[in-house]
């Protein structure tokens, strides 16, 4: 049966070949309407513009369910990562793990590097701080530095995540993947989407699938990471 977060996920997944089935649909409906010689030009139209308005009817409300499967997604991992009562009492824990980190960062040592280091190492506390100290750590340096712009730490934060996942309990890594992988999800059906509301008013493009062929590509390979994705 699976967890909440199972099926949600799966919803995201499903989403952009549903999308496709929905656009394929209309265009083979389109081409069997244009090439009835029974019809008249202009009950050929009429039967085009409902079939588009199906089309993008049928195109809303799926983004719609798919919309909101990524929201459950979003506050279900959250839940499931949020540090419960356990993790918590072990704060002094956590407090010598960023240090450790910190004298690390303060000696030049790449964020990145601290990251990759202890995900190999299966080091979860270092992780853990990690995750929680870095976004304002790079705020204060960034400050330090003269800027006034707050630093897009998100990157930095999806490699913790990634790192974490092999080390932590089940439900907290289906959590964790999860939030790595829906972000893209969502990209790649609203990149369908767009498709079929394009074709819908008569505008599709060639070019709008290739962009819906990487979207989804791009989903595909979200969960790797940077490092592990082909030069």
């Amino acid at each position: 049966m699976g967890s909440p977060i199972t099926a949600y996920m799966r919803t995201l997944r499903e989403g952009p070949k549903r999308l496709e089935e929905v656009f394929e649909s209309l265009r083979e409906t389109e081409a069997t309407i244009r090439s009835d010689k029974a019809l008249t030009d202009d009950e050929k139209n009429r039967r085009v513009e409902k079939a588009r308005a199906d089309a993008r009817r049928v195109a809303t409300e799926l983004r719609s369910d798919m919309v909101e499967a990524k929201e459950h997604v979003e506050r279900l991992s959250a839940k499931a990562t949020k540090p419960d009562a356990e993790a918590l009492a072990a704060g002094l824990e956590h407090d010598r793990a960023w240090q450790r980190a910190l004298r690390q960062l303060d000696a030049g040592v790449a964020p990145g590097d601290l990251v990759a280091k202890a995900g190999a190492a299966g080091d979860v506390s270092t992780l853990r701080a990690l995750r929680a100290e870095l976004p304002a750590w790079a705020d204060a340096t960034a400050r330090k530095g003269g800027s006034r712009s707050p630093v897009d730490t998100t990157g930095l934060v999806e490699e913790v995540d990634r790192a974490l996942v092999p080390h932590v309990a089940e439900v907290e890594a289906e959590a964790l993947t999860a939030r790595l992988e829906a972000p893209s999800r969502m990209d790649a059906i609203d990149t369908k989407a767009r498709m079929v509301t394009a074709a819908s008013f008569g505008r599709y493009n060639p070019q709008d699938r290739m962009a819906a062929a990487y979207a989804a590509n791009e989903a595909e390979r979200a969960l790797k990471g940077p490092a592990e994705q082909p030069a």
